[in-house]
């Protein structure tokens, strides 16, 4: 709160030097409208591109967990199948290839999966959350303080100027979140790919 105050009391400083001689125009006031609008509306959608069930990571995170569970069950099967025959028709290639196969899958799910996957995606995807929380606690401050910045008669220029830069962060943000996550999916298709082999 101390820190709003200070950057309030600085822009105010700042810009004392670009109080208007004339009033606020109506076109400036509805340009600031439509850029705070689509500040906000750029806010809900980078909520939504980092949100793993509306984005689908937790789709693609489930189609993992299933083609292991499923993987592990049929290996199990085949596995009991053979170790419960009798000396010669027990078939040790068999049992050792399924051996193998146990192992590869499980490797993938605890070493890349579990080990790799999902800690990297969660660190870029929080980074990316706090970018945007950072965002929409300046859009907050500025939104709030844009009523009494136009009140006051000061030019809305640099009020304008930080709109527009949020604006363009915001664009970065969903536009990396975006390929996060469907760089992720591909990823995780890939790993149910290969448990399934």
């Amino acid at each position: 709160m101390f820190r709003t105050l200070i950057l309030a009391i600085t822009l105010l400083t700042l810009t004392s030097r670009l109080i208007a001689e004339t009033p606020v125009t109506d076109a400036q006031i509805e340009q600031l409208g439509a850029l705070r609008m689509r500040v906000s509306n750029k806010l809900n959608n980078l909520a939504k591109a980092t949100d793993n069930t509306a984005n689908g990571v937790n789709a693609a995170n489930d189609s993992v967990a299933a083609a292991y569970t499923q993987t592990r069950t049929e290996i199990g099967k085949r596995q009991q199948t053979e170790n419960s025959k009798a000396g010669d028709a027990r078939d040790q290639l068999t049992i050792d290839a399924l051996n193998v196969r146990s192992e590869r899958v499980e490797s993938i799910w605890n070493n890349d999966y579990s080990r790799k996957d999902i800690p990297a995606f969660n660190s870029k995807l929080t980074e990316i959350n706090n970018f945007a929380n950072n965002l929409a606690q300046v859009y907050q401050n500025v939104a709030g303080a844009d009523q009494y910045w136009l009140r006051t008669g000061i030019d809305p220029t640099v009020l304008t100027a930080v709109f527009v830069a949020l604006d363009k962060r915001l664009d970065q943000l969903i536009a990396d979140a975006k390929t996060l996550a469907a760089d992720y999916k591909t990823l995780l298709d890939e790993r149910a790919r290969k448990i399934k082999e």
